[in-house]
């Protein structure tokens, strides 16, 4: 079997992961990578007041100029919305600010639901309806995964295998141990556990309703946002694991599941995407395709 080196530490509060083929080039890749997350993290963190986002959110504006980090951010976002009909909203940040507090900065008058028809993006140029409240937090884990797998990769040069996984959002190069990237698809300690080989660059993400809730009232709900009702889930599924070519169309995947509920399965494998969802009771579901080892290239 082909050697590896992994480092593992927590930021964004997930666990993030790095693996390389080359264990000497470790040291290196770990750089990068925490390069990569911090540079996401100025552009579109809600909870940072300096970061891009949070300046366009309390500016009102309905035209600016953004970075090209933030530009690639958000075409990620809008992709995700397009691909799953808008179940995928990233306009729900002033929904999530009502719930976790002012991180965004923004006034409850100013910020509103909008349209995705609203929005557009065209040559670095952002133009969306003034008090638009963007919220980048699922789509950024998955975009930063996939950013930080090609500059290692360009870094490091051919021949040399990487992985990267932030809170569950995978992403990998072609290059890949013999058999594969071996992964664990567990969400919790005593949840269901599956063993699956990523290989030929397959991406995984998962959706969780386990984590990151709030508490309204005396109930704890769900981080995730059904934008039909602007309500945080009540899914029936604990959580949902997708395969894809990219972490960003995994994520999208996995994340309308999970607001889609019992219609999920269906809807996945309408568009012939690998799955695997853990109910409430513990019991798993898989759409055809989901095999122990991934070739999205036949996805």
């Amino acid at each position: 079997m082909d050697p590896t080196a992994t480092a593992r530490w927590r930021a964004w509060s997930t666990d993030v992961e790095v693996t390389v083929t080359a264990p000497a080039l470790l040291e290196d890749a770990t750089r990068l990578c925490r390069a990569v997350m911090d540079s996401v993290d100025a552009a579109c963190s809600r909870y940072r007041p300096d970061s891009e986002l949070s300046r366009f959110t309390r500016s009102g504006s309905a035209t600016t100029p953004v970075s090209r980090q933030l530009a690639d951010l958000l075409s990620d976002a809008l992709a995700a919305a397009d691909m799953t009909g808008g179940l995928v909203d990233p306009t729900l940040g002033y929904r999530l600010s009502q719930l976790d507090g002012p991180s965004l900065g923004v006034s409850a008058a100013l910020a509103r639901p909008v349209r995705r028809t609203d929005i557009t993006l065209e040559n670095g140029i952002l133009t969306a309806p003034p008090g638009t409240a963007f919220d980048l937090g699922a789509i950024g884990k998955a975009s930063a995964s996939e950013r930080a797998v090609a500059a290692i990769a360009a870094h490091l040069g051919p021949g040399v295998g990487v992985l990267v996984g932030i809170g569950g959002d995978i992403a990998s190069t072609i290059e890949h141990p013999d058999g594969g990237w071996q992964v664990l698809v567990q969400d919790k300690p005593g949840d269901p556990a599956d063993q699956v080989a990523l290989t030929v660059g397959a991406a995984l993400a998962t959706s969780s309703t386990q984590h990151r809730r709030y508490r309204v009232g005396a109930d704890l709900v769900s981080h995730i946002l059904d934008p039909r009702s602007l309500q945080p889930v009540q899914s029936p599924w604990r959580t949902v694991t997708c395969a894809a070519v990219s972490c960003v169309e995994a994520n999208a995947y996995s994340t309308a599941a999970v607001i889609l509920g019992h219609e999920a399965v269906p809807w996945l494998a309408a568009r012939y995407v690998p799955a695997r969802l853990v109910d409430q009771h513990y019991r798993v579901t898989t759409t055809e395709g989901w095999p122990t080892q991934i070739e999205v290239a036949h996805v």
